[in-house]
């Protein structure tokens, strides 16, 4: 997990707000997509969103808005997957109406970062609640 943790913090946003470097470190570094009922569920949707927001020319403020509501509905997806990776597909069928740990902890980590960086940088728009 701290890999990805890294990858979320050094590799998410480049310069120029692109994600490629995210969707290139995350290609490398694992077998798990969207659907596999991992943090990826909630991760993925999340960096699209806030790359569309950026690229729609959305405010900042905006992007994180959007990106803290698609991490909500990754992780709410997961409820329903049967998992694949990790320690919950020990017992897959069990795995099944219960949200991935993974995707929730990512999408509170997005959700809180975003709600911080509104507040602290005092960026314009509505706060991502």
């Amino acid at each position: 997990m701290g890999g990805i943790y890294r990858v979320i913090s050094f590799g998410a946003v480049a310069p120029n707000h692109s994600t490629q470097p995210f969707r290139h470190s995350r290609e490398k570094r694992g077998k798990a997509t969207v659907g596999d009922k991992t943090m990826l569920d909630s991760l993925v949707p999340a960096v699209e969103a806030f790359d569309k927001e950026i690229k729609g020319h959305m405010t900042v403020a905006q992007a994180l808005h959007a990106a803290a509501i698609a991490a909500e509905g990754g992780m709410q997806a997961t409820i329903n997957m049967k998992a694949k990776y990790g320690r919950a597909s020990w017992r897959q069928e069990g795995s099944v109406g219960v949200r991935d740990a993974g995707a929730t902890a990512v999408y509170y980590l997005i959700r809180s970062f975003a709600e911080r960086a509104v507040l602290t940088l005092g960026l314009e728009g509505s706060s991502p609640n």
